[in-house]
């Protein structure tokens, strides 16, 4: 068994067409992380303040989308309301996904 595999973060678009394009795509492991909600994104976000108000905006009209796809198109959904519960949940999807494996 293969315990070892690459975690790459990407951006809707180039995770969608990696998957499109793999014959293998059954093997990828695709694991969207997502704000409890948009207010809480934005609060983050606001908090952090790293980012213009234009690229906030920007951001968040952005996550309107892509949390739709991501509800559709990858194989696991993990909203992110608490970092420790969000990490054992995303432990346990690659756990059970390595055992699928064997």
């Amino acid at each position: 068994m293969n315990t070892s595999f690459p975690i790459l973060n990407r951006d809707i678009k180039a995770t969608l067409y990696r998957v499109y394009i793999n014959s293998n795509s059954h093997d990828i492991v695709t694991i969207f992380i997502a704000p409890p909600s948009l207010e809480e994104l934005e609060q983050r976000l606001r908090k952090r303040a790293s980012e213009s108000e234009k690229d906030i905006v920007n951001r968040l009209s952005a996550a309107k989308q892509e949390i739709e796809i991501g509800k559709t198109h990858y194989k696991h959904f993990v909203i992110n309301d608490d970092i420790n519960l969000c990490a054992k949940e995303i432990y346990k999807i690659l756990e059970s996904e390595l055992v699928n494996e064997v």
